[in-house]
């Protein structure tokens, strides 16, 4: 079922910058539903892997993309475990510390950005075999 879904999604995204794009708003997605960041950035990893193989994009772009999107924004949804303890341990609502989660709000944001700009986007030399 997961790979049929992803096939429908990705079969369209051909350039790195759609591809990055799509990876950041799937792990928000993920985010805000499977409730755990953890299993976000597991199947964020497993959705895109053959399509950044398959575009000849390096993994490490993969890995930093899933990083700025999932990781650092699970502290802001409410319902999420890191959201429910951050909120626990700080003891306000999610939405009160909100406003104060500057990068947390701005990493996928300028992640999305630095794509569109094509920076440091490498596509890994593969060896031909003989």
């Amino acid at each position: 079922m997961v790979s049929t879904i992803t096939h429908s999604v990705t079969k369209r995204l051909k350039r790195s910058q759609s591809i990055v794009s799509a990876t950041v708003g799937t792990g928000l997605m993920l985010n805000a539903c499977t409730g755990d960041q953890y299993l976000s950035i597991i199947l964020n990893g497993n959705l895109y892997r053959n399509l950044y193989h398959r575009n000849r994009l390096e993994p490490r772009l993969l890995s930093r993309s899933i990083e700025d999107s999932t990781s650092v924004t699970s502290v802001l949804i409410p319902w999420n475990s890191c959201g429910l303890t951050q909120s626990s341990v700080l003891g306000v609502a999610t939405l009160h510390y909100l406003p104060y989660c500057i990068f947390n709000i701005m990493s996928p944001l300028i992640t999305i950005a630095i794509a569109w700009v094509g920076f440091r986007i490498r596509k890994p030399a593969y060896k031909a075999i003989a």
